[in-house]
Formats: structure tokens, C-alpha cells, sequence
């Protein structure tokens, strides 16, 4: 078993994700932009990445000013 990834956020281990036999299909979590750089957990891109997003959609412009957030 790989030593598990750390999300650049939290530096908590990123979750894997299996099928319902326990295979694991997918374990380099999810992309942090526009919070930050590199990959993040589930929880952090619900709680922080997610939300940046929005902001970007509705204000494209104060976003790109601010930029991605150097952890």
C-alpha cells in the first residue's frame, strides 16, 4: 500500500476512493484552484476550494486580482 497523499490545505491525508467490492479507483484527491496549489481533500474542497469558485463566477474580477492563495 502507497503512503497517502496530504492535501495541501489541511495536510490531512487526502481520502481514497473505492468501489463497493473495496477496490480503489481514485487517490490524488481534488484540485484545490483557486484556493491554493496542488490537490486537496474532500472536505477542504467542499469548505474552502468550492466557495472560491463561486466567488469567481460572481465576481471574476476581485478573484484574479486576489489570486491563488501560495500555503
Amino acid at each position: 500500500m502507497s503512503k497517502p497523499k496530504k492535501c495541501v490545505i489541511c495536510t490531512g491525508n487526502i481520502e481514497q476512493k473505492k468501489t463497493p467490492e473495496g477496490k480503489i479507483y481514485w487517490d490524488s484527491g481534488e484540485n484545490a484552484e483557486p484556493y491554493a496549489e496542488g490537490r486537496c481533500c474532500s472536505l477542504c474542497n467542499d469548505i474552502f476550494v468550492i466557495p472560491a469558485r463561486m466567488k469567481a463566477i460572481m465576481h471574476p474580477l476581485s478573484v484574479r486580482a486576489e489570486g491563488v492563495k501560495k500555503l
